[in-house]
């Protein structure tokens, strides 16, 4: 009787691990993404950097994500202005049957960066 219970008390356990986890990496890639973003001369090598910067953190030891998707927003580029990114990463929880939760959960973070306001962007 007593061990269903500490069976599912551990899964939930590694359940709250996980999903902390990969909000706290996913947190992590969208800030480091919008401030490369931020260090860019243009628009469009804004949105290039920081796609790659979070496409390496992402394929490398962040987290398990089976799916991810990194939103720039450059709309208010240039000097004195801001560089936003929005990382989203789907998780696999299929591995954690016993809770009978869906398979996955998807962690969305957004990260703010300043442009620097005396710096030429040509």
């Amino acid at each position: 009787m007593l061990t269903p219970l500490l069976v599912a008390v551990l899964l939930f356990v590694v359940l709250a691990g996980r999903v902390s986890g990969a909000d706290l990496e996913v947190r992590t890639v969208a800030a480091d993404a919008a401030r490369a973003g931020s260090r860019a001369r243009t628009p469009d090598a804004a949105v290039a950097v920081a796609g790659r910067t979070a496409a390496r953190q992402l394929t490398g030891a962040g987290p398990q994500c089976r799916t991810w998707s990194v939103r720039t927003d450059v709309t208010r580029f240039g000097p004195g202005g801001r560089v936003r990114v929005t990382v989203s990463c789907t998780i696999s929880l299929a591995d954690l049957s016993g809770l009978r939760l869906p398979g996955s959960k998807t962690v969305t973070a957004a990260a703010l960066s300043p442009v620097d306001r005396y710096r030429a962007t040509r």
